[in-house]
């Protein structure tokens, strides 16, 4: 690869992760504040009529919250056995180098798999949520 591509790919390749940084960042501000006002309007009103799904909803939310600090904590893992990699290769010392590139594809993988778990869970808990709600708000027009 010529520097001119390996420039462009190290460009890219640091928009990739600062954009997945704010995407993340975003998801876990949106799931803390739903479930934040969701139990705020479960404590300041009596819905027992669709209570179920709510609480579905905020337990999905809090599991969300748990694979978003899990994801984090995987993707730092993965940013230091980098740069420890990138440091061996300036040094020219290149003993247990694959091994260690080795565990950071795996950690690479898993980042991407908890963020597609962290976004399924988001998006169920956030429907049971918004029907809940909806249809508290629906019977309580109608009744």
């Amino acid at each position: 690869m010529s520097d001119s591509n390996n420039n462009g790919f190290q460009r890219w390749q640091g928009i990739t992760i600062a954009q997945m940084s704010y995407v993340i960042n975003t998801f876990l501000i949106i799931t803390m504040a739903t479930v934040g006002f969701s139990i705020s309007q479960l404590l300041a009103h009596d819905y027992y009529c669709c209570i179920c799904p709510i609480l579905i909803g905020i337990s999905f939310l809090l599991l969300c919250i748990l694979f978003i600090v899990i994801l984090i904590i995987n993707r730092l893992m993965d940013f230091r056995i980098t740069t420890q990699i990138r440091r061996k290769e300036d040094k020219n010392e290149l003993d247990g180098i694959e091994q260690m590139r080795g565990r950071s594809t795996v950690l690479g993988t898993r980042t991407w798999s908890l963020f597609y778990i962290s976004i399924g869970l988001f998006l169920v808990g956030e429907i049971l949520i918004i029907a809940g709600f909806a249809y508290v708000i629906i019977s309580h027009q109608y009744s």
